[in-house]
């Protein structure tokens, strides 16, 4: 006997392993059968899904009397009317729901009234079949009975028109055929009458037969119709319950591409974060780096700065040092002079009068006339204007007359302006070279002992 087609996997409509025990098998389809008892699920399909039985007689001879494998959990050679278990779901499968489980033993049990239906059909349609065969062997044998019958009944008419024909009777003394006895005629008659009812017997046969016959034909159609459209119901029930169960996996697929398509977006989130992360460490660190530039370029152009305020307070010393020493020498120098030409005047001729000063000429007066008091002759000089009663001012030293001059502002002397800018601090080595003025070597100079304090009040 061939094995039964198997079409869906029983294991995963009943909830368990392929290499479940008879117990476990027997639990779970006790607790489906209790979950989708028609009592308990409101479903138009109730009645379908509670129908787990198949599934369970088909598992449960398999277990039964199967041998328990060490190496293999799956038997290599199963029973006749074990199903056939599909291929064993990953472990990344998702579980299937209840809605799940009752659409597949709606499936299972919709198929295999499908089956039981056609295996009905194909067993009345067998019989319909003979019987309507059988049926119309008869009609045909019955029609052959009845047309031999009215040939018969067509050939005694036709001998009974030809014998009273005038042909017949003019012929009738040359071929006079031999008159038929009372008996003869009597069996013939009663030979033509049983004919006559074998005949009518035969009709109604066949108009019986005939009724049959398209009852059956109309019963045969109406089956088949029927079979079509209730295969046609349960094709669409299935094509439903499939869809349900497609849309299902559908939105099952769908929900774990989304979440991976989230867990995509989430992971290049957080590696956007954390490349910004790292370029915004690489900004710090670059910018503490600028920081350390800038800051060591400012503390270099400051240490310069300073280094050049430094340098330049030192050649600023430096060159008031030389000033001063070059007015300690000018000085010296106009004392030296200044005792030359006491010495002089002391020796000089009787005629001349000790109270008289002559003018000095600008062009060639030597500079250190210029000095005086050992004032340096700084700052700004105002202006000293002639006063009403007096006419003019002599310079204190061109002795010239102006009808103004200027005053220095330390030592209260009174000069032009020409005078002015010869005695004011730097003008002095300008008017030796206009002069054309030669420096003297060094004297040595006398060393006072008198007046220290009072030297010491030039420096």
């Amino acid at each position: 006997m061939a094995p039964i087609e198997i079409t869906d996997d029983y294991y995963l409509i009943l909830e368990v392993e392929q290499t479940a025990t008879l117990e476990v098998i027997t639990k779970s389809y006790r607790r489906l059968a209790l979950v989708l008892h028609p009592d308990r699920n409101p479903r138009s399909n109730a009645t379908e899904a509670f129908q787990l039985r198949q599934g369970y007689d088909l598992i449960y001879p398999g277990i039964k009397y199967r041998k328990p494998a060490t190496n293999n959990p799956t038997p290599k050679t199963q029973p006749e009317f074990s199903a056939k278990p599909s291929a064993q779901p990953s472990q990344s499968t998702p579980k299937p729901t209840q809605e799940d489980i009752s659409d597949l033993a709606a499936i299972t049990a919709l198929r295999k009234v499908k089956q039981e239906r056609a295996a009905k059909w194909r067993a009345a349609f067998k019989g319909y079949d003979d019987a309507i065969f059988e049926i119309q062997r008869e009609v045909t044998r019955i029609k052959k009975a009845i047309e031999e019958l009215q040939s018969i009944r067509k050939a005694e008419e036709a001998e009974e028109a030809a014998a009273k024909t005038w042909s017949t009777w003019l012929l009738s003394p040359l071929y006079k055929k031999p008159v038929d006895s009372e008996e003869e005629k009597s069996r013939k008659a009663n030979e033509r009458l049983q004919r006559l009812h074998t005949k009518n017997f035969k009709e109604r046969a066949l108009d019986l037969k005939l009724v049959q016959l398209r009852k059956w034909e109309k019963e045969l159609e109406d089956g088949r119709l029927t079979f079509a459209k209730a295969n046609e119901a349960d094709d669409r029930s299935i094509a439903t319950y499939e869809s349900r169960l497609n849309y299902r996996k559908e939105r099952l697929r769908q929900e774990r591409m989304q979440e991976e398509r989230l867990a995509r977006e989430r992971a290049q989130r957080a590696e956007q974060e954390k490349r910004e992360k790292e370029q915004r460490e690489r900004d710090r660190v670059e910018k503490e780096e600028r920081e350390k530039r800038r800051k060591a370029t400012e503390e270099y152009w400051k240490k310069c700065q300073k280094e050049q305020r430094e340098e330049d307070e030192r050649q600023n010393m430096a060159r008031k040092a030389r000033e001063e020493a070059q007015k300690r020498r000018n000085f010296e120098e106009f004392k030296a002079n200044q005792q030359r030409r006491q010495g002089a005047q002391k020796n000089s001729a009787s005629s001349s009068n000790g109270n008289f000063k002559p003018r000095t000429n600008h062009a060639t007066s030597s500079p250190s006339d210029f000095q005086g008091n050992g004032c340096l002759h700084g700052g700004f000089w105002p202006k000293v204007e002639v006063t009403p009663p007096r006419g003019r001012l002599s310079c204190e030293q061109c002795s010239k007359a102006y009808s103004y001059l200027f005053q220095c502002p330390d030592c209260k002397m009174k000069a032009c302006a020409t005078c002015r800018r010869i005695l004011k601090p730097g003008n002095i080595d300008k008017a030796k070279s206009r002069s054309g003025y030669q420096q003297k070597p060094k004297q040595p100079q006398p060393h006072y002992d008198d007046h220290d304090d009072y030297y010491d009040s030039f420096f």
